[in-house]
């Protein structure tokens, strides 16, 4: 399986999560301007893994996964913050981390071999709020 073959795989299942719509997957950087799910390789490497005392080399994938939201301005016109819009801001965001969380560690527990754990970065810049899940896999 290809690296981008790979990726698709992994976007079919995103779909199907309660995630922002649309679910697209690519190769690269991502660059996050809309509402939407994206799942990227960064990078491909190969790990030499030993499997039952002989050596085998397999590919291993840098994934990254971001779940953006269009939100509200979360601040006032005198420039203080809206809390109330903050705190729906957060709540959504909380909910997409544990949705990505709970998919990468279903990922890790079906992979045969891991490095790591997933790690989840929440962000707001200016009228998005994005969950950036990293994870490191094995391309089957």
């Amino acid at each position: 399986m290809t690296p981008l073959e790979f990726v698709q795989k992994l976007a079919e299942e995103l779909d199907a999560l309660a995630l922002p719509d649309p679910v697209h997957a690519q190769m690269g950087d991502v660059v996050v301007d809309c509402q939407g799910t994206t799942i990227s390789v960064l990078n491909v490497s190969e790990q030499e893994v030993p499997f039952g005392g002989n050596c085998d080399v397999i590919q291993m994938a840098d994934i990254v996964v971001i779940a953006a939201r269009e939100c509200s301005d979360v601040s006032n016109d005198d420039g203080t913050t809206d809390w109330a819009a903050q705190d729906t801001v957060s709540a959504a965001m909380d909910a997409d981390g544990q949705i990505l969380l709970d998919w990468a560690d279903d990922k890790m527990n079906e992979s045969f071999y891991r490095l790591g754990r997933p790690a989840l970065t929440f962000t707001i810049q200016g009228a998005i709020a994005f969950v950036t899940l990293t994870m490191n896999l094995p391309i089957p």
